[in-house]
């Protein structure tokens, strides 16, 4: 029987993949579900190799890290990066030079804060080096991957997403299963190192063929700097306040409980949080340009629909991965086999509902970013906060890791209602 070509304009199979492949369709799909899986092999391996306490110092250290990520990137590219959309390539190296500058005073002010904390606490100096090192490159890899994005270069920029998640997670397991008494959290964090590094450097190559050239001669724009520093000091203070529960967990369940228990929860939110990662990186950040976009046009029912879009796609892509992580867990339990994971498995069910709720909320709140309203951003923050705080303070001592999952449900649950809210204002008020 002949084969019915069903391609379009006769097209052949090998062809419409070799053009999904090069407009990063196909390859953002390979490359980010690829760093998905990297997250749960991850996690799934250390639990089973490492002790939970191991694991728990592992927690602690990702979760330091994570946040002072915004406070060392000020986020500043909530301004920037708006700014840049739609400008010329030949506008991008002198503004880019500035926040290069920027972003330097930062890392000048990480190294004496971190040396500080280090002397303070009795932590080591390779220990503080090593931090410095990963949260430098682990910003930059993400700044790159953000300017990528807002150029389309889509293959690229998940390459380099790929190279900071997935890269560093494969590794650290090839590593380790070779070579046992390589075992360590260490070799992990080496490996997240290396990662960064080399996502920082794939990433950089479009940006050093930007016309470069006399860019010397600019003088710094201080006045552009001041300006981007004060519209994104909302944003920055509504992001600090909204990764507050995802370092305060950890930390606050090492607190109330133990490293072993601080061990069991990173393992379990390593796994639901690569929901979110995942649609971050994929759908939200291929899709929120646009928004800007048509905000900025005026095209408002281009707006709405792909708003519109947009939710639809994460709310289906969300509960898709929601029900394999509940599905997947027995048999993940069982392969650790580690009865101090299995007793404390219902508190998936919170973190996945937590993450869920989280990132189906972020097609309303870059509507409302797309829209310039920060201050409704920063109270959506705020709030949800308040909320986590509360509730962790009140049900954690009593309930260990499902009250901490509970908190970070109610948190999760309250943030996603009032950015509802507001983007139904937003709408209301358009001509």
């Amino acid at each position: 029987m002949a084969f019915v070509d069903l391609s379009p304009r006769g097209i052949a199979p090998p062809a419409v993949i070799g053009r999904l492949w090069r407009n990063g369709a196909l390859g953002g799909f390979v490359l980010r579900g690829a760093g998905l899986v990297s997250k749960f092999a991850l996690m799934v391996y250390l639990a089973r190799v490492l002790p939970p306490a191991d694991l728990g110092f592992y927690g602690l250290f990702t979760a330091a890290v994570a946040y002072s990520v915004f406070a060392v990137g000020l986020d500043y590219y909530t301004y920037a990066n708006r700014d840049l959309i739609g400008r010329p390539d030949n506008e991008w190296p002198a503004r880019l030079r500035d926040q290069a500058v920027l972003h330097g005073c930062g890392y000048l002010l990480l190294g004496a804060s971190a040396a500080l904390v280090g002397l303070w606490r009795g932590i080591s100096p390779a220990l503080v080096l090593l931090f410095c090192a990963i949260l430098v490159c682990e910003h930059l890899a993400i700044e790159v991957y953000r300017l990528l994005v807002i150029q389309r270069r889509n293959v690229r920029a998940n390459v380099v997403f790929f190279c900071r998640i997935g890269l560093p997670a494969y590794g650290a397991i090839l590593v380790m299963a070779l070579d046992p008494s390589t075992r360590s959290v260490s070799t992990v964090l080496a490996c997240w190192l290396g990662g960064s590094a080399l996502g920082v450097l794939v990433g950089a190559a479009p940006l050093a063929r930007l016309p470069w050239r006399g860019v010397s001669r600019v003088p710094l724009d201080l006045n552009r700097l001041w300006g981007g520093l004060r519209i994104a000091a909302v944003f920055l203070a509504g992001t600090l306040l909204m990764r507050v529960p995802l370092i305060a967990d950890r930390y606050l369940l090492d607190f109330f409980a133990d490293r072993t228990t601080v061990g069991v929860y990173t393992f379990f939110f390593g796994i639901a949080a690569a929901i979110p990662q995942l649609l971050e990186a994929s759908v939200v950040a291929q899709r929120y340009p646009r928004l800007v976009e048509a905000h900025k046009a005026g095209r408002l029912d281009e707006l709405a629909r792909l708003r519109r879009s947009m939710l639809r796609e994460i709310g289906a892509v969300t509960l898709a991965l929601s029900i394999a992580c509940l599905i997947l867990i027995h048999p993940l339990l069982i392969y650790i086999g580690r009865v101090e994971y299995e007793a404390h498995w219902p508190v998936l069910v919170l973190l996945v509902l937590a993450n869920g709720l989280s990132v189906v909320s972020l097609t309303w709140h870059y509507h409302l970013y797309a829209g310039g309203r920060d201050r409704a951003i920063f109270v959506a923050n705020a709030i949800s906060v308040g909320a986590f705080l509360v509730a962790a303070l009140a049900l954690t001592p009593a309930l260990g890791i499902l009250g901490m999952g509970a908190a970070l449900t109610l948190s999760a649950l309250v943030q996603a209602c009032y950015r509802w809210l507001a983007s139904r204002g937003l709408s209301r008020e358009a001509p």
